[in-house]
C-alpha cells in the first residue's frame, strides 16, 4: 500500500514538474488600447528624427506621415490591431507586426531595437496633457 501511494505521488510530482518545465507560459496582460492611442515620434539611434509621426486612433485607425526636411511627405493610413505571440504583445499596422515596450510613462513601438529605431510617446497622466517623448533610453527591466 505504501509503495502504491509513493508511486502515485511520484508520478503526480513528475507530471507537475515536467509541465512546469515545458515552456508553457501564460501570456502577459495585454496593454490597454487606450494607453496605446496617441501620437508617436520616430526616433533613430535614440534621437528624434525629422518629425515622422505615427498616430493611433481609438477607433483602430492609424495615420503614418513620413516627413522630408520638415515638410509632409508620404502619408499612409489603415487599421491597427494588437496581437500576441511567444515573444509578447505586438502592434500590427502597415505590413508588419512591431513589438510594444511600455516602461514607466513611455510607450515604444520597436521597429528595429538593435539600431535604435522606434516610435515613442509619453503616456498621458490624469489631468496632464499628453506629450510626445524625446529620446529616452531606459535601462533593462
Amino acid at each position: 500500500m505504501k509503495l502504491r501511494v509513493c508511486l502515485i505521488g511520484g508520478a503526480v510530482f513528475a507530471l507537475v514538474f515536467l509541465w512546469g518545465c515545458s515552456g508553457y507560459h501564460e501570456p502577459s496582460k495585454a496593454p490597454e488600447r487606450v494607453m496605446l492611442v496617441g501620437t508617436y515620434i520616430f526616433s533613430y539611434g535614440g534621437q528624434p528624427h525629422s518629425p515622422d509621426r505615427l498616430t493611433l486612433e481609438a477607433n483602430g485607425r492609424y495615420v503614418l506621415v513620413h516627413m522630408s526636411e520638415s515638410h509632409p511627405g508620404r502619408k499612409e493610413e489603415g487599421r491597427w490591431q494588437l496581437f500576441h505571440d511567444d515573444l509578447g504583445w505586438k502592434l500590427g499596422f502597415g505590413t508588419g507586426l512591431w513589438p510594444i515596450e511600455v516602461k514607466g510613462q513611455h510607450v515604444r513601438i520597436l521597429i528595429n531595437d538593435d539600431l535604435g529605431w522606434w516610435y515613442e510617446k509619453s503616456i498621458a497622466l490624469r489631468g496632464h496633457k499628453q506629450s510626445s517623448a524625446s529620446s529616452m533610453r531606459p535601462g533593462p527591466g
